[in-house]
């Protein structure tokens, strides 16, 4: 076995065995915390406030007796959402905002409504502009019963509504006029040019906005977005080499032959939380609305790395991952004690303070930041492992000189604060040379991972958390930017399990394939390296 080899082992086990006990040392570990802070419901309260930057008293048991609704219907085929938020105003008492909100940006609440009706309600306009200005071009005929207009071959006759309406039609669409006589330029009234002036100013002016309206509404990209898949269910599954747990996603965009530009992700938790002084208001349509904080707390993701931007390439389907972490919105209240899955409890003084930040463990992991530090000289370190090997050096050092005990490194036990590192038999067996076998480490971390799955089960579901996932690409045809949106609640997570692979590769029965799509999307079946097989993308295997 190479040292590499015997190194990669060695964390393996170190980790599944690790995560056998988290729970065990977690309460092991409150032996080292303040008094102050001697329970571990204590303890959860202060995570939870720190975490989630609300220092509110919140009442719990509202939200738990509540059936809430999605935010985020399911209303397209193949389990997709149309990607609308279903969040409404409600504002009886400022009930001209919305108008003047409305008028401020008309423009794009037009271009949201449905095609259809946008082009029935602009003909709709048009037309009542036409029947305007022919009664208008009724009433300027009859305003001078003895001055001739031009507008009939009768001069003593006034024009009727079916002559006026088409001299109306003549004038909008400028499609040239057929008089009666010779008067073209209507000397004889100028109010009549004064009228039809304002009607070819509104011609042009309405020719104008339905040039842009049609450019703007062909172009628009958000249904792009109808495009974009995501797997029916998502997974929160434990790894059996590192014995982390994280959620999954898996994402796919259909016109893959196609590569959007810049794609990237990112998760939400959705989180409604009662405060116990709020107040309520009636509705007619309702008994009773309860105020309350509806709070999206961001899910920083490992896979694609966030701190890269979250970019993926979405042309094949893509699994997306979110490290289930001490600082993660989804960790059970009962697991938020431990950091380092669980070598270290959280208020021990050694993990260094978050500051209201959404932090990620890997970055510690990796070394991009100091998650750890020692409570006696103040020295930052990434990982579990080296704050033990600085405070055991410390420690030789300071009794080899024979330094005081109080106020030194030699004052803090290792064994008991940080439990997973100092007792764990994983490391005694690293100090005797010999190392557990891989199949020997997953046993000893599949045996916890139920108990894990049942105490997630229970914090979604009492807790009524959606996890929101948005997805943002441009479109390169015209440069648009658009988003796809998909949440999952407690009905829509599997645990345990992966994804089952959905690529394709072989080739495919021409005659299955009409000559028609071989022609309108360019698809030569000898040159198709790969496919994806839909049928199986929402599938998952355990």
């Amino acid at each position: 076995m190479t040292n590499n080899e015997g190194a990669t082992e060695m964390a393996v086990g170190s980790n599944n065995s690790n995560n056998k006990r988290s729970s065990d040392n977690i309460t092991h570990n409150m032996s080292q915390v303040p008094s102050e802070k001697s329970t571990i419901d204590e303890h959860d309260t202060n995570l939870a406030e720190e975490t989630f930057n609300d220092t509110t008293p919140h009442d719990t048991s509202i939200g738990a007796s509540l059936n809430f609704k999605r935010l985020v219907l399911r209303d397209l085929p193949f389990h997709q959402s149309s990607n609308v938020l279903q969040i409404r105003n409600h504002n009886k008492r400022s009930a001209g905002l919305s108008v003047t909100l409305l008028g401020r940006d008309w423009f794009h609440r037009f271009l949201r409504q449905p095609t259809y009706l946008i082009v029935f309600l602009l003909l709709s306009v048009w037309t009542l502009v036409v029947l305007f200005f022919a009664l208008v071009y009724m009433a300027v005929d009859r305003r001078q019963p003895d001055v001739d207009c031009g507008l009939t071959s009768d001069p003593h006759k006034a024009i009727e509504f079916g002559g006026a309406f088409a001299f109306s039609l003549e004038t909008c669409t400028t499609v040239g006029y057929g008089l009666p006589d010779t008067n073209a330029f209507f000397d004889n009234c100028p109010e009549l040019q004064v009228c039809i002036y304002f009607q070819m100013v509104f011609s042009m002016m309405f020719n104008a906005f339905l040039f842009a309206f049609f450019f703007a509404g062909l172009s628009r990209c958000n249904n792009r977005g109808w495009q974009i898949i995501f797997s029916d269910k998502a997974i929160i599954r434990r790894d059996p080499h590192t014995g982390r747990y994280s959620f999954h996603v898996q994402v796919y965009d259909a016109d893959c032959s196609h590569p959007l530009v810049e794609a990237h992700i990112r998760f939400y938790a959705i989180r409604r939380r009662f405060s116990v002084t709020g107040s309520s208001v009636t509705s007619p349509s309702s008994m009773f609305l309860q105020h309350h904080n509806l709070k999206f707390d961001p899910m920083r993701i490992t896979n694609p790395d966030d701190e890269l931007g979250a970019f993926m390439f979405a042309s094949v389907p893509h699994s997306v991952s979110h490290h289930i972490d001490a600082y993660s919105p989804i960790l059970p209240p009962s697991r938020r004690g431990a950091y380092e899955d669980g070598k270290i409890h959280i208020h021990s003084g050694f993990v260094c303070d978050s500051a209201g930040l959404n932090l990620r463990e890997m970055d510690s992991l990796v070394g991009n930041r100091a998650g750890l530090q020692c409570t006696v000289c103040g020295e930052t370190y990434t990982t579990t492992q080296n704050l033990v090997r600085h405070i055991r050096s410390c420690q030789f050092d300071e009794e080899r000189d024979n330094y005081p005990i109080k106020g030194s490194h030699r004052e803090l036990d290792v064994a008991s604060i940080i439990s997973d590192v100092s007792k764990d038999p994983m490391s005694h067996q690293q100090r005797n040379g010999t190392f557990p076998s891989m199949n020997e480490a997953a046993t000893n971390g599949n045996a916890n991972s139920e108990q894990w799955y049942d105490d997630f089960r229970e914090y979604l579901t009492t807790s009524n958390i959606e996890i929101l996932c948005v997805f943002e690409a441009i479109e390169p045809l015209f440069s648009g930017t658009f988003q796809s949106i998909q949440s999952y609640t407690i009905e829509d997570i599997s645990f345990g399990g992966d994804f089952a692979p959905c690529m394709l590769y072989g080739e495919e029965n021409t005659k299955t394939r009409g000559w028609w799509r071989n022609l309108v999307f360019n698809h030569k079946n000898d040159n198709i390296a790969a496919r994806v097989d839909l049928d199986r993308f929402h599938e998952i295997i355990h």
